[in-house]
């Protein structure tokens, strides 16, 4: 089933924007959850990933945002960031004006990566399968070298501000989501990025699901979702 919305334009390309759906309730909204699509940098991978997601949180009484942004050729980094975080911006903003405050981000794989090194604009954040290291992700060929053709050699030089495991943890309220049978990125990742931080003092929560793969679960299907709401809502 479709689903209704708007787009609100952010920025002066044709890739900042995002799309901004409304529960159809007579009550107020429970905040507004902001989700952040993967696809390894790619620029072939677009929002259209999070759209049952959208449909799963507008059913759960959300206000829904769902943000593009510049990839592949037109989004070398920190473009990338530089344009989520103008959407969070944006999407505060909004949300305030029409009075919500909770403002949730919920990326997935490279969306992962973009909502922890933007959580300073959220009030929770869930990164899903994320990447949070750069190099490691170059190092094991991860999605077919999809390290190498985004950063190419400028990857040295950006591997720190580009990678979680490598920034501290923002105030935010972060839960990190993997599951065991990820090819795409192995659950080492945030299990390693996880323990990182938390021996840092800060304190990230890792939920691990078992049988679950790297596209599996971002699908309303998967079990977690029920848990993520409750999550959210205290």
């Amino acid at each position: 089933m479709e689903i209704a919305g708007s787009q609100v334009v952010y920025g002066a390309s044709s890739e900042q924007w995002y799309e901004w759906y409304e529960p159809a309730l007579n009550v107020p909204p429970k905040g507004v959850v902001v989700l952040v699509h993967g696809g390894f940098w790619r620029q072939r991978h677009a929002l259209g990933q999070m759209h049952p997601l959208a449909q799963f949180f507008l059913a759960q009484g959300w206000v829904v945002a769902n943000i593009e942004y510049r990839r592949g050729s037109e989004g070398q980094w920190p473009l990338i960031i530089n344009d989520v975080k103008q959407a969070f911006a944006s999407i505060r903003e909004k949300a305030h004006q029409q009075g919500v405050d909770k403002v949730v981000g919920i990326g997935h794989s490279v969306g992962g990566q973009l909502v922890l090194l933007s959580a300073d604009y959220q009030d929770i954040t869930v990164a899903l399968a994320p990447v949070t290291d750069v190099q490691r992700t170059k190092d094991e060929a991860l999605g077919e070298n999809a390290a190498v053709d985004f950063f190419g050699d400028r990857l040295d030089q950006v591997n720190e501000e580009a990678s979680p495991i490598h920034q501290p943890a923002a105030k935010a309220k972060t839960l990190v989501i993997h599951g065991d049978e990820d090819d795409r990125v192995p659950l080492a990742h945030s299990v390693d990025y996880v323990a990182k931080l938390n021996n840092s003092g800060a304190s990230i929560e890792l939920w691990e699901l078992e049988g679950i793969d790297h596209f599996a679960i971002i699908s309303p299907e998967c079990q977690i979702w029920p848990k993520v709401v409750e999550y959210l809502e205290h």
